[in-house]
């Protein structure tokens, strides 16, 4: 029993960390009242993603950037996202100003929306890897064939008669 309080102890007073496309952020510069900005992202949840099996694909969040985040995105490389572990990270989709799409706010916990985007990310990059093994399967054989037909490789029976 010790062991599983320690565990949640560190949890607790750590990061959760999750890496992502830069795809999914967008920067922007936020101004706070007294009139300092801060760079900031909103962070674009994936179609699909679960947290605690309720799907919040489509959501976003924002996180402030810091400069090594700034360094991964202008380099296009995935970027390093990071969460308190002891605060909810707020979550919203939708405008207030949108009857169409009604403006949603949850706020949720990190380690389980660190989880879930991994395991989304992880699906889909396990299901593009089984899309181009299937592509790659597929365009040999194709590749085959066409190289005898270039080649004059032509069956008998499809050449026609003369007589």
């Amino acid at each position: 029993m010790t062991e599983k309080t320690s565990q949640q102890d560190e949890r607790a007073g750590g990061f959760a960390h999750v890496k992502v496309p830069a795809a999914f952020l967008q920067p922007y510069t936020y101004t706070a009242k007294d009139g300092r900005e801060f760079e900031k992202a909103y962070f674009h949840i994936a179609q699909g993603t679960k947290v605690n099996g309720i799907d919040i694909g489509g959501f976003s969040c924002d996180i402030f950037m810091n400069d090594r985040m700034k360094q991964q995105m202008l380099a296009d490389e995935q970027v390093t996202l990071s969460f308190k572990g002891d605060e909810q990270v707020a979550i919203w989709k939708g405008s207030k100003d949108d009857p169409e799409n009604p403006y949603q706010r949850f706020e949720v916990n990190p380690w389980a929306l660190v989880k879930g985007v991994k395991a989304e990310f992880d699906a889909f990059k396990d299901t593009k890897a089984a899309e181009r093994a299937a592509e790659k399967e597929q365009g040999v054989s194709l590749k085959g064939e066409a190289a005898d037909a270039l080649s004059g490789h032509d069956d008998p029976d499809d050449r026609a008669q003369t007589r």
